[in-house]
């Protein structure tokens, strides 16, 4: 997960092919190889949410309290983890600093 959120932070903006590395994040148990993958592509992303460029578009366990934009157009949002601590996360989009927010939250229980 934590490639997938590097990848996100340095994002300049979101798309498909990042809202299904999202997507296979979430679905552990699904495993292709890579010819599959390429084969199935577009077939998969009909069934992926939007997450990268719509703010709508949640994670399931995404809990989002804040979001602001910098002077520097840079997006900030914070949540709360399992574990009840705040964590935040960054991107270059409100709908990509959401989804960091999420993972790391996620990740970090």
């Amino acid at each position: 997960m934590k490639n997938l959120i590097e990848k996100l932070e340095a994002a300049p903006e979101g798309s498909r092919e990042l809202d299904l590395d999202i997507f296979l994040v979430l679905n552990t148990r699904l495993r292709f190889t890579r010819k599959e993958l390429a084969d199935e592509h577009s077939k998969l992303l009909m069934g992926v949410e939007h997450w990268t460029t719509s703010i709508d578009a949640k994670i399931p366990w995404e809990n989002i309290w804040l979001v602001v934009c910098g002077d520097d157009g840079f997006w900030s949002a914070m949540t709360i983890n399992p574990s009840g601590r705040n964590t935040e996360g960054h991107g270059h989009t409100e709908a990509l600093a959401r989804r960091v927010t999420a993972l790391k939250a996620h990740e970090r229980g």
